[in-house]
């Protein structure tokens, strides 16, 4: 999923029209507006028909905001089984679009650039010129959206949430932070090599790889996020995504579940998406700019604890090896006994 913001002078029902107004042609494969139901899609069918079902308004409810839903259908050329001859097969990037302050969240089922990009997308190019109103400016995409996590210490705010079991607005737990990118540091805070890894499964605040990363001060994410959702009857629903702090996110459908309901795939996927955009995204992004307990001194009070922390098992790691009492003989004395003003000042090298 990627999040957008649309500026037009449209309501969701002029563009649900202007939509339904611009359908794929089969004769010549032009591109063009569908719904976005299943239901005889034909969807990765070689010379694939369109189905006819029209985009189409989902009501407002308790969690979620009026949208529209539509699908953008186009033709692109695979190869076949033979790996030689190709074909031409019908695919296509499904929307979610509802008004915000301003103009409209987008919501795009892809990533892709060649769809979706404010520069050269065709599905966003289509988007723009039908969005644009009569006499009225210019519809613009943007990749600017409320989505947009702005925080570049989220991650770090999120593993300590779960790690200390601190509940979110509304009993809201973060469940926890896996998969976790780190880029690692080796020339101080203003400075970060291009090296970069994954640390696999749960990270936590004990976990000396995740450590490392947070001493150094090394840059974090994406990571996945699982979130644990209250239910009335005291249990918890769970929903979980790859999350990108640029308003991008891939949903972990067999990650999430909810209690005493039983989803198709594209029905929970569905579900996860529109939890995500409409509830808990903002959610993760208010609750981290009104935390009062997480003020700048104190996250890098956070840092300090766990470089120090760091320290102290390295030293005993250092202390209980066979050949330390040969390498402190060698170099005369306790070398943790006293750090030199020049160690101090060091700046670690850059590759």
């Amino acid at each position: 999923m990627t999040a957008q913001t649309l500026t037009s002078t449209l309501t969701l029902h002029e563009l649900k029209d202007v939509l339904a107004s611009r359908p794929p042609v089969v004769d010549g494969r032009r591109a063009g507006w569908r719904g976005s139901a299943n239901e005889a899609s034909n969807l990765n069918i070689q010379n694939g028909v369109p189905p006819v079902h029209a985009p189409t308004i989902l009501a407002a409810d308790d969690f979620y905001p009026q949208r529209l839903a539509a699908r953008y259908y186009y033709w692109e050329q695979r190869k076949l089984n033979d790996g030689v001859a190709r074909g031409w097969f019908l695919d296509a990037v499904g929307v979610l679009i509802s008004e915000i302050d301003g103009g409209h969240l987008v919501l795009w089922s892809s990533h892709d650039a060649t769809l979706i990009g404010t520069q050269k997308g065709s599905a966003s190019a289509s988007l723009e010129h039908l969005a644009t109103g009569e006499d009225a400016p210019r519809a613009q995409l943007s990749d600017d959206s409320p989505l947009e996590i702005e925080e570049e210490d989220v991650y770090l705010w999120l593993t300590s949430k779960a790690d200390r079991r601190e509940a979110l607005t509304g009993g809201v737990f973060v469940n926890a932070v896996e998969a976790l990118t780190t880029g690692e540091n080796t020339g101080g805070r203003s400075r970060t090599s291009r090296r970069s890894g994954t640390l696999a499964g749960s990270v936590d605040l004990s976990r000396i790889p995740f450590l490392t990363a947070v001493a150094t001060e090394s840059t974090l994410g994406p990571a996945a996020i699982s979130l644990a959702i209250p239910n009335d009857d005291d249990t918890f629903d769970q929903v979980a995504a790859r999350v990108w702090r640029n308003s991008q996110y891939r949903i972990l459908t067999g990650s999430s579940h909810f209690r005493g309901r039983i989803l198709e795939a594209d029905a929970k996927r569905l579900e996860v998406v529109q939890a995500l955009a409409y509830r808990y995204i903002p959610l993760i992004i208010s609750d981290r700019n009104s935390d009062d307990g997480w003020s700048g001194t104190q996250r890098d009070r956070l840092v300090l604890e766990k470089q120090v922390e760091l320290a102290r098992v390295f030293r005993a790691l250092a202390l209980n090896n066979p050949l330390w009492d040969a390498y402190v003989e060698d170099h005369g004395g306790d070398v943790f006994a006293e750090v030199s003003a020049a160690e101090l000042q060091a700046t670690p090298p850059v590759d």
